[in-house]
């Protein structure tokens, strides 16, 4: 399997349920279910949390979580994917989008 890099896009607003990616199910915050999920699934060398949130990115790493910081700009997860992905590609510019699972990839 070539190393795969898994970018979850989170963000704290929202018109209907801000601060859903914190809400608890089953005691934890929704958020790390999905990481959780992420990192078993065996698919990924790494599983970030990109998001311009300092709360989201502090209960992401109490959980154990990477995260990278975005913009507070982006209006969407598709555009904070975008910034994640830029950022990403200035890290190591071997990276390719796998578009599928929103994640990068890079070949070996």
């Amino acid at each position: 399997m070539a190393p795969c890099i898994a970018v979850i896009p989170v963000r704290y607003q929202s018109s209907r349920f801000p601060g859903k990616p914190l809400a608890l199910v089953a005691g934890q915050p929704m958020l790390e279910h999905v990481w959780r999920r992420c990192q078993r699934s065996g698919a990924f060398t790494r599983v970030v949390v990109a998001t311009d949130d300092q709360r989201i990115a502090n209960a992401a790493r109490r959980f154990g979580a990477e995260v990278m910081m975005t913009s507070a700009a982006c209006a969407s997860g598709t555009q904070c994917r975008a910034t994640s992905r830029r950022c990403a590609h200035k890290r190591s510019p071997s990276w390719q989008e796998h578009s599928m699972t929103r994640a990068f990839r890079w070949p070996r």
